[in-house]
């Protein structure tokens, strides 16, 4: 099974004097079971790309494949439902989206739209709140009792609570301190390594790119860029300054260090590795 997009385009407000197309005929392919940042300027097609995974848009051209489901331009893709099911999308600030009296009722909304039987949905509801880091001692909480991390939490507890094999997240982190960023990401991380969930995230932060995500797609006015291992990415520094991306420190740092003359390894890209390796290099390890 794959993700692929095969000759998408996309426009909005077609045939209208608001005509405008959002995306030029992407081939791409996204790897399951693994972490891929969608990263590009404001306006280069990230959520329109992603929203076409659970049919919250459908292609004006081409096709898009999502694991055994496909959706085809200009027809009825009457399997919507069905691919909702396995691909669960959050979108910027999802607590928003939180409305009813308690946490239980909140996180079982979902299931209970797709049909789940009642006798199953608490325990999808208690094992999704298990799923992202939240007890039992929750559920009787009024969502709107918690802090703007465990909304955030509940939120995408309600998401998984569907049980999809595919999580899209579109600036998850927006709005967070970085201790609670880094908790979220944290978390998209488990979410991937233990309970095998693919995880796409669109994201402007570079430093999280570089520390979670496995794959990375550029994308640049409607149209891929470019794609591959995150870590390659921040490599090629001629594509990074052609897209006017600053890379984390970290990069900056090993990019000195090696162009001053260290041999530095293909996993140096934190400040532990990287230290490790002068301190071996100059005889003090």
């Amino acid at each position: 099974m794959a993700i692929e997009f095969k000759a998408v385009s996309y426009e909005y407000s077609p045939n209208t004097p608001f005509a405008y197309v959002a995306l030029k005929n992407i081939n791409l392919s996204i790897q399951v079971g693994k972490i891929t940042a969608i990263i590009g300027a404001t306006g280069s097609g990230k959520s329109t790309l992603v929203q076409h995974l659970n049919a919250l848009l459908i292609p004006t051209q081409g096709e898009v494949v999502v694991l055994d489901k496909t959706l085809y331009a200009h027809s009825k893709n009457t399997q919507l439902k069905a691919l909702r099911q396995k691909v669960g999308l959050v979108f910027q600030f999802p607590e928003a989206q939180l409305f009813e009296e308690t946490i239980e009722k909140d996180v079982g909304f979902g299931p209970k739209n797709f049909g789940v039987p009642p006798e199953e949905i608490k325990q999808r509801v208690i094992d999704s709140l298990k799923m992202v880091g939240l007890d039992e001692t929750y559920l009787d909480l009024s969502p709107f009792e918690l802090s703007g991390g465990q909304k955030r939490r509940v939120a995408i507890a309600g998401i998984l609570a569907i049980n999809p094999d595919v999580l899209v997240l579109d600036e998850p982190t927006a709005g967070l301190d970085p201790q609670g960023a880094q908790q979220m990401m944290a978390l998209f991380v488990n979410l991937n390594r233990t309970y095998q969930k693919t995880i796409l995230i669109v994201t402007h932060n570079m430093e999280q790119v570089l520390d979670y995500a496995d794959d990375v797609v550029v994308m640049e006015k409607g149209e891929v860029v470019s794609q591959g291992k995150a870590r390659a990415f921040f490599k090629d520094k001629e594509l990074l300054d052609r897209l006017d991306i600053v890379a984390p420190p970290v990069v900056t740092l090993r990019d000195q260090l090696m162009g001053n003359g260290f041999t530095l390894s293909e996993d140096a890209f934190d400040l532990d590795t990287i230290a490790r390796e002068i301190a071996r290099e100059v005889g003090h390890e």
